[in-house]
């Protein structure tokens, strides 16, 4: 140990080896001193180490809160760390717990709904609100029916959707044909079965979306 002496507050230590590295016993560590109170701290080689790994430092000072992390080739840097974003195959599968979900992505897990439109047909059709709706339009000289056109459209035609109405004649919004990129409802009289232009219609949908 080297230690300060007599009216002495600091020294200094220039190790300059024959050979290009300075190589410490094994198990050893590398320890710096604190004389008041007497403690240390160190750095210690882990055991069964694979390779013989030499990190370089980073050349300046980081941020406040920032850390130290690896290129994966032993170059050691600052950089702010978070957490990892989801691809939207890890959200499509739905099985990872080391990744995050965030807004770009989510709108991809198979609990999400992907398409939804609130609508109204009794003074001309026309959306009200929408999520990956492009338009909801009606079929000419067919009242109660229309057709729910996608933005991005789905992978297939195996989707699942829901709807519902608003009416006081007993109205059932049902699907009367679906593909990828268009879903067809039907807007009828449950009593007497007439189709019937109506107001507040809205439609679900979940599934997988096309890349």
């Amino acid at each position: 140990m080297l230690a300060a002496t007599g009216a002495d507050s600091e020294i200094s230590i220039i190790i300059s080896p024959k050979a290009a590295d300075v190589l410490l016993p094994p198990n050893t560590a590398l320890l710096f001193y604190n004389p008041t109170p007497a403690t240390y701290c160190g750095f210690k080689a882990p055991t069964g180490i694979v390779g013989n790994p030499i990190w370089e430092l980073p050349t300046t000072d980081g941020t406040n809160g920032q850390a130290i992390i690896t290129n994966g080739s032993q170059q050691l840097s600052f950089a702010s760390v978070g957490l990892l974003a989801a691809s939207r195959s890890e959200m499509e599968a739905a099985t990872s717990n080391t990744v995050a979900v965030t807004p770009a992505g989510q709108q991809f897990h198979p609990s999400a709904v992907k398409a939804w439109v609130l609508y109204h047909q009794d003074s001309g059709t026309a959306m009200d609100a929408s999520y990956n709706v492009s338009s909801v339009t009606s079929p000419p000289a067919t009242s109660g029916t229309a057709n729910i056109n996608f933005a991005v459209p789905f992978a297939s035609d195996t989707y699942a959707c829901t709807t519902s109405t608003l009416h006081s004649n007993s109205g059932v919004l049902g699907i009367i044909s679906r593909t990828s990129t268009v879903l067809q409802v039907l807007r009828f009289n449950a009593s007497s079965g007439a189709h019937v232009d109506t107001h507040s219609n809205s439609v679900m949908c979940c599934g997988v979306l096309a890349a």
